[in-house]
């Protein structure tokens, strides 16, 4: 399978253009005028090239740590008892765990888990050109990209919970990390040298230091397959009874802060700073706005008030997973997830605008994909709606968004529209696109129809562009039906709409080359993983998990 791009980041370096994009646990950057590879991050292996290094019998790994060769480890490994796993186990190097795997039995299972984590969240760029990345393993990474492109770490920071979403405040100095847990965390975006010595000192990773783990209760290595005799078997309840005991919490050894709490899971915050005539100089005051999978929107004031809770935005019925406040337009916010409709908020007063059928254009489009009449503003080719696959089993009944982005029109305002909004559903091959008027009024401009699933979207502001990536490995409108082999590989993993000379969105212009050459040079790094259920699910569980949000054992609307 040829892994998609699971996360796109546009940023300007000096007037260049450059697009990082995510896929697995790598940063690819390609410049956006040429379509060429500027750099990897981290520098390392290729999937392809991992596999061939688990194979003993092609190649040998050795350990530093050891001195030895490990594959000659897995030719003649110790004599252990199946269900007594012993202590060295546990303390397995990190070259063999590449190897063998976390329980060291499938070198195949886990030859994902190695070293990097998958990329799930990029935000950013700062002015200075900082990107800050968020991979599975719960671990915050601030990345500093330089002019040719080239990405560096600057510090990593690993948190208690895995973030569910990051951003930074508008100052560019902050972190707002968010945790499914509902907690909301800030961290600086800079640590100090201090804090950045601790961390190398003490590692990334929460596991316990030398004394730490031997303060720790000793679980023991017997279990009750292994013990038979009836004294042996109330010595072990005995031992297991005295390490049943809770370890002491590790505390975090960098800057952090915990600003407010939700009582559900949380999915998503946005900050904004909005002028206070009121207020001092700089007569700013912040707000801190989250949603949560229990319906609801807080509005908190920012740092450091941020115990203050402003008021509710209250309209869901299902779940909400996105927020999205227009940069043009600060008072409008735009939410929605598991309803079939999106709404339009005064979010200060805590007011619902406007609500927009998103199921009935959702049901409009997929009956025009069965007739082979799906358009947009009837200029869109029809051979895109052709080269669609569409499933058999008809796609989801229920609408799951996965995505708002906000575009501001760079000097071609038309019909008193200020920007463009972009709608993505979860397991729709398309784009949906909506106009904000001066009188924060959206109207429906249209649905763009892609090739695949859409996976992420990122905007260019500067040239009125939008580059979204696409799911390669899934049959449109189906989160779980995986396409053919050939398939995968032949069809297109980016795409890109600009406007026209009449203020139209189309896929023709100046990205059309450079698209084709960064779709090239992904494919020629090998993103390839080995096919097989256990890796199919995590793919599916990286690409598609906002319906996952859904409340259980409830009877659908319809």
């Amino acid at each position: 399978m040829l892994h998609p791009f699971q996360c796109l980041l546009g940023c300007s370096v000096e007037n260049t253009g450059i697009l990082l994009a995510a896929s697995g646990s790598c940063i690819y950057s390609f410049d956006l005028s040429y379509g060429t590879l500027l750099s990897k991050w981290p520098p390392g292996q290729t999937l392809s090239a991992l596999s061939e290094t688990l194979n003993p019998a092609t190649q040998q790994v050795e350990d530093h740590s050891t001195g030895k060769n490990v594959p000659e480890i897995l030719e003649r490994p110790q004599k252990r008892p199946k269900n007594s796993p012993s202590r060295e186990a546990s303390e397995i190097t990190s070259a063999e765990a590449v190897l063998k795997g976390t329980n060291g039995d499938n070198p195949e299972s886990k030859q994902f888990q190695v070293s990097w984590s998958a990329v799930i969240k990029l935000a950013g760029p700062t002015k200075e050109q900082r990107i800050v990345a968020v991979t599975e393993d719960k671990c915050i990474r601030v990345l500093q990209l330089s002019k040719q492109g080239v990405l560096n770490q600057l510090s990593q920071r690993l948190m208690p919970k895995r973030p569910c979403a990051v951003i930074l405040t508008p100052d560019e100095k902050t972190i707002l990390c968010a945790d499914k847990f509902g907690d909301v965390y800030s961290l600086p975006l800079i640590m100090s040298s201090s804090q950045e010595h601790n961390i190398l000192t003490n590692g990334c990773h929460d596991q316990p230091s030398v004394d730490e783990r031997k303060s720790l209760p000793r679980v023991p290595a017997a279990t009750s397959r292994t013990v038979h005799t009836r004294r042996n078997q109330e010595a072990l309840r005995n031992q297991q009874k005295e390490t049943n005991t809770v370890a002491k919490k590790k505390t975090l050894d960098f800057r952090h802060k915990l600003l407010l709490g939700h009582v559900s899971l949380l999915t998503d915050l946005a900050c904004v700073h909005l002028v206070d005539e009121t207020l001092p100089p700089p007569r700013q005051r912040s707000y801190i706005l989250t949603s949560d999978r229990d319906e609801h929107i807080r509005v908190s004031r920012g740092i450091p008030q941020t115990h203050v809770i402003e008021g509710y935005c209250l309209g869901h019925t299902e779940f909400v997973a996105k927020l999205c406040i227009p940069t043009w337009n600060t008072k409008v916010l735009i939410s929605g997830g598991g309803d079939d409709f999106l709404l339009i908020w005064d979010w200060i007063s805590g007011t619902a605008r406007q609500k927009v059928d998103l199921k009935s254009l959702i049901n409009e489009f997929k009956t025009n994909s069965a007739t082979s009449k799906g358009h947009y503003n009837a200029k869109e080719p029809s051979s895109i709606i052709n080269n669609i696959s569409v499933s058999e089993d008809g796609g989801q009944s229920r609408i799951a968004v996965s995505g708002i982005w906000d575009l501001q029109r760079c000097g071609r305002k038309s019909e008193g529209i200020e920007g463009e909004v972009v709608v993505t559903c979860e397991g729709i091959p398309a784009l949906f696109i909506f106009g904000l008027d001066i009188e924060a009024k959206i109207q429906y401009r249209g649905c763009c129809p892609v090739p695949g699933n859409v996976v992420d979207v990122t905007t260019l502001n500067e040239t009125s562009t939008i580059i979204y990536s696409l799911d390669n490995c899934h049959v449109a409108f189906s989160t779980t039906v995986l396409a053919s082999e050939a398939e995968q590989f032949s069809r297109p993993m980016l795409g890109y709409l600009s406007f026209d000379a009449s203020g139209d969105w189309e896929g023709i212009g100046n990205l059309e080359h450079p698209i084709t050459c960064m779709e090239q040079s992904a494919k020629a790094q090998e993103l390839v993983m080995n096919p097989g259920s256990e890796n199919e699910r995590s793919l599916r569980e990286l690409l598609y998990g906002i319906e996952n949000l859904r409340k259980r054992g409830q009877e659908d609307n319809e």
